[in-house]
């Protein structure tokens, strides 16, 4: 029998639906991040970008579209770090952390990643606590 859930659904067993009108081929938030963000508390997910070297290239692409803040790319309610050689971290909050997460990891990288070529991918490697901060806080 086929599923009546739709494929960009996230199902969790507390109860709750997410439904984003956009495909979340890449991350879609889990009962994790569901149960830590219930309060709108600040989430990350980090992702790498393969190979290591593009992720440089891949900043400054998004770096021309997005809004930057110094070392800080904002993507509406978003903020994207730069991590080590391969890695970004996409960081959130408020009521809206997981549909602003979704957006950036699903299309804005995405969409950047695509551009870059068919030899570049990003893949998601962890999700959770920030483990970057502003420089001014």
């Amino acid at each position: 029998m086929a599923s009546s859930t739709p494929a960009n659904t996230t199902q969790v067993d507390y109860g709750s639906a997410m439904t984003f009108p956009w495909a979340a081929e890449l991350w879609q938030p889990s009962e994790k991040a569901y149960k830590a963000t219930r309060k709108g508390q600040v989430y990350a997910v980090r992702v790498a970008v393969e190979p290591p070297g593009l992720r440089d290239e891949l900043w400054q692409l998004m770096a021309g579209e997005l809004t930057s803040q110094g070392e800080v790319l904002l993507d509406g309610g978003t903020a994207l770090y730069r991590l080590d050689s391969a890695g970004i971290e996409l960081v959130s909050g408020g009521e809206d952390v997981l549909d602003s997460l979704s957006w950036s990891v699903n299309l804005t990288l995405s969409d950047a990643v695509a551009k870059l070529g068919a030899d570049a991918s990003v893949r998601v490697v962890g999700e959770g606590e920030p483990t970057t901060r502003r420089r001014d806080e």
